[in-house]
């Protein structure tokens, strides 16, 4: 299957990236190109076959071979979501945000991660989880779009997609995000402040201008992804 051969290929990539961050230089692995291909390939096949089955041997079939592709988009999306995350090193960085709030309080003027570093990080990490929701939504609405199956069959199925081992990475990678998104919009405000200046003409000073733009990119993000946690949390802060 292509997806096998591209995920073989993101593995040899990691691994050729660690090696040139070594050497100075670094060309980052595609986790979304992957997963996209993975995607990608699972509808294709689909598509392709749907007729077929349906002609050969019913409705029912079509659901059973969803739940097979599906458990190999659940196999190889995991592992995808799981080496993106151990690539870009998530737990340590959590823990490091941790640690450069807690020394805030009681240091002062300490260096955290750079907030550029991690909207990067932020975006991909909502790429993949788009993507996962795409996928899911696609597969569920084949099997709803089906009139003759199994009552049952048709609701283990659903059941299966959004409690799948990949789910529940995502749910992992989720928590991420808040952590690192919190990060970003702080960061981002505390330098706004102390760079803050008048502006010629004008009733507010440039930190209004410069907190705006950062709410503005963090909820585009949280609006723009597909789950409404993001959103509430967003909203909390």
């Amino acid at each position: 299957m292509r997806s096998r051969m591209e995920f073989e290929q993101l593995v040899e990539s990691i691994k050729n990236c660690y090696t040139l961050i070594a050497g100075g230089n670094s060309n980052p692995a595609d986790f979304v190109g992957c997963l996209t291909c993975l995607f990608k390939g699972i509808v294709v096949a689909i598509e392709e076959n749907i007729d077929t089955l349906k002609a050969l041997c019913g409705e029912d079939w079509i659901v059973y071979a969803i739940c097979e592709l599906q458990e190999e988009y659940d196999s190889r999306g995991s592992l995808i979501v799981k080496k993106y995350m151990e690539y870009r090193k998530l737990c340590k960085l959590a823990s490091e945000i941790d640690s450069y709030s807690k020394s805030l309080l009681s240091v002062g003027n300490v260096e955290g991660p750079d907030p550029r570093e991690i909207e990067l990080f932020l975006e991909e990490i909502l790429s993949l989880t788009q993507l996962h929701e795409d996928y899911t939504e696609y597969m569920i609405s084949k099997i709803k779009g089906l009139s003759s199956i199994d009552p049952e069959l048709g609701a283990r199925a659903t059941k299966a997609f959004r409690s799948g081992s990949l789910s529940k990475v995502v749910q992992d990678i989720t928590g991420f995000y808040v952590i690192l998104e919190k990060f970003f919009l702080v960061e981002n405000v505390r330098k706004a402040m102390r760079i803050d200046e008048c502006v010629p003409d004008s009733l507010t000073t440039s930190l209004a201008d410069d907190v705006l733009y950062f709410l503005q990119r963090s909820c585009r993000r949280a609006i723009s992804t597909p789950c409404l946690q993001y959103l509430v949390l967003q909203l909390m802060w």
